[in-house]
């Protein structure tokens, strides 16, 4: 028998790629409550997002901040 969506019990979601896309979304997911991990093949962007810098018009660094410190995780690949 599958599960409601309302008794999923793991509210864990990585996003792969964080570019126009991917970051608003894993803010938007973060910022509801499930424990995000971002991942990105570049180790320039990953340092980039983790020191809280958005590289992206859309998403204030303050925002991005926020997630980071509120325990958004930031990887990279390889």
């Amino acid at each position: 028998m599958q599960k409601q969506a309302d008794q999923v019990s793991d509210r864990r979601v990585a996003i792969v790629g964080l570019g126009y896309v991917g970051l608003p979304l894993a803010l938007s997911f973060h910022e509801a409550g499930l424990s995000v991990v971002g991942i990105d093949a570049s180790a320039t962007r990953v340092a980039e997002l983790a020191a809280g810098n958005s590289p992206i018009d859309d998403v204030a660094d303050a925002r991005l901040a926020a997630a980071v410190a509120g325990g958004m995780r930031v990887v990279g690949v390889g």
